[in-house]
């Protein structure tokens, strides 16, 4: 059965949406969507492509987290002029106002201060803001944001920053703002002959697990390297991170997304079936391990030594935990550094920020985008 939808002929919206991505909204059937196209870059690895899947990205991670229950914006895919896009429900009605959260955190910290990824401590101490944040709302928003982060670990969102969460405002009322904002998961620019490479490779499947991609957070920027997704959900460093993996793993169902999977349109069967066993070996590595931690109260030392000295999760530490070990005989492009090394230039990036509008570096899929500020989804933007 064809669930897509043909917007060509819908009428265009003049809505501001923000973000430097190419978009457009229209109106279908009385409801307003935003439509996001498809991104074309250069070729940067062997297994990339030139063709950014962040349309079919945003489609699948949002259908998996609405699966869970957690208020998630709507989305469908289909054609505008014969080109693939995905079309995001508008969840503002016609009095709302999108605000990220972003601009909350630069009523408090001076731009000096913020970096392209913040700190734990800086979306903490914003919340406190009782001009902004009623106590009920300051525990909602906590709650939100680590349900959000465990479907992040889960789908592999390197992207989460502080322009891409946020809460409605109408009357001069605050509430929160369904998820969106998926573009950036399930390895967007890696192709599919790139997952031919990597598919039977456990060691390349579990390092794009364990190693990359990170979350958009620092817990400090003295030290150096963003956390890992698996290390913040095991090791019981944030008491609400704990809670929110003991609440909300158990909410997302392998049989839920395998038929999401299923009903998928325009992917091939080596797409669909590579994101299957790439999201069960998330689920497995990363989920899974740190749920039994978290309900046992055994949680990860070595992960919550890894955090507070700073340390990111290594290749080295794959091959520990995992016995597995790289194939060398794979083609993989060896002149192009892996996404987590670059981990080190946030702060040089940061300082050329007025300068350099957009840098991307990309590795199998991770689009590493110097400009939050541009990339609210439904029109609100946070000046640096």
């Amino acid at each position: 059965m064809d669930n897509t939808i043909n917007f060509s002929d819908c009428p265009r919206i003049m809505r501001s949406l923000g973000g430097t991505d190419r978009k457009i909204m229209v109106n279908y059937d009385n409801k307003n969507y935003m439509l996001k196209f498809s991104e074309n870059h250069s070729k940067r690895t062997d297994l990339s492509t030139s063709n950014v899947n962040n349309v079919i990205s945003e489609y699948i991670s949002s259908h998996i987290a609405q699966s869970t229950g957690i208020p998630t914006h709507n989305t469908v895919l289909g054609t505008y002029n014969n080109e693939i896009v995905v079309g995001c429900e508008d969840f503002r009605k016609p009095d709302d106002e999108n605000i990220e959260f972003g601009e909350f955190i630069h009523s408090v910290y001076d731009s000096k201060d913020i970096k392209r990824v913040i700190r734990l401590d800086q979306i903490y101490k914003t919340l406190e803001d009782k001009t902004v944040f009623s106590e009920e709302l300051k525990k909602a928003s906590i709650e939100r944001y680590w349900d959000t982060f465990v479907i992040d670990s889960f789908v592999g969102n390197f992207d989460r920053h502080m322009g891409n969460w946020g809460y409605i405002a109408n009357n001069n009322k605050l509430s929160l703002a369904p998820m969106y904002d998926f573009g950036s998961t399930l390895l967007p620019q890696l192709g599919d002959d790139g997952w031919g490479t990597i598919i039977n490779d456990e060691y390349e499947l579990t390092k794009r697990c364990m190693v990359f991609p990170s979350p958009a957070l620092f817990i400090s920027h003295e030290k150096s390297g963003k956390v890992g997704y698996y290390d913040l959900l095991s090791s019981n460093y944030d008491k609400n991170c704990t809670e929110a993996v003991i609440r909300t793993v158990p909410k997302i169902k392998m049989d839920t997304v395998e038929r999401i999977l299923d009903n998928t349109p325009f992917i091939t069967n080596k797409r669909r079936e590579s994101y299957k066993r790439y999201l069960n070996i998330r689920y497995d590595v990363i989920l899974k391990r740190a749920y039994d931690r978290c309900v046992s109260n055994n949680f990860d030392k070595e992960a919550f030594e890894r955090i507070i000295n700073g340390i990111q999760y290594s290749d080295k530490n794959l091959i520990k935990d995992f016995n597995v070990k790289p194939n060398k005989s794979l083609n993989i492009n060896k002149d192009i550094k892996e996404f987590h090394a670059e981990n080190g230039k946030d702060n040089m990036i940061d300082e050329l920020r007025n300068t350099v509008r957009k840098i991307n570096m990309t590795n199998d899929g991770y689009e590493y985008k110097n400009n939050p500020q541009d990339s609210d989804d439904f029109g609100s933007t946070t000046k640096p």
